[in-house]
């Protein structure tokens, strides 16, 4: 996890003036306090170059952070190009909340809260095996965990 360390929060940024690449089978770990996109808010990127994600990238909340519809975090900035396809593992939400990240994988990387289901996003077909769900806003999980409408080879699944 990029930045300083203490027992019970960690925050702020690896900065780099070249390429940072996550390859397959690695992981990113980015904690969140809170919305402010302030150096003590969340842990971050800073990327002069190319940014490249093919492993997994882990999202973790911190205990005194409430996400609310609206917030927009910021866990990177690239100079040049992000590419690739992450595995995203991202915190339940409470109920009534959704992750969108339509707009992570971008030189800005936000993840947003929204309230309102943002559809199935960056899902490919030709990448779902056979004990891989998705949630509706896209995202890839092991296994459901509460109820709900989940993607699992390109079919729709229902968890009652």
């Amino acid at each position: 996890m990029p930045g300083s360390y203490t027992s019970s929060r960690r925050y702020g940024a690896i900065v780099s003036t070249g390429t940072v690449s996550l390859y397959a089978g690695s992981k990113l770990y980015l904690a969140v306090y809170n919305k402010n996109n302030n150096n003590t808010s969340r842990s971050y990127l800073t990327i002069g170059g190319d940014l490249k994600l093919y492993g997994d990238i882990y999202i973790e909340l911190g205990s005194s952070y409430t996400p609310a519809a609206g917030d927009e975090i910021i866990f990177w900035t690239v100079a040049k190009e992000v590419t690739g396809n992450p595995v995203l593992h991202l915190p339940e939400l409470p109920a009534g909340l959704y992750w969108d990240a339509t707009g992570l994988l971008t030189k800005e990387g936000k993840l947003r809260v929204t309230d309102q289901p943002t559809g199935i996003n960056a899902v490919d077909v030709d990448q779902l095996n056979g004990g891989t769900f998705y949630t509706l806003d896209g995202v890839r999980i092991d296994k459901p965990t509460k109820k709900g409408l989940y993607i699992r080879n390109g079919k729709k699944i229902i968890i009652k």
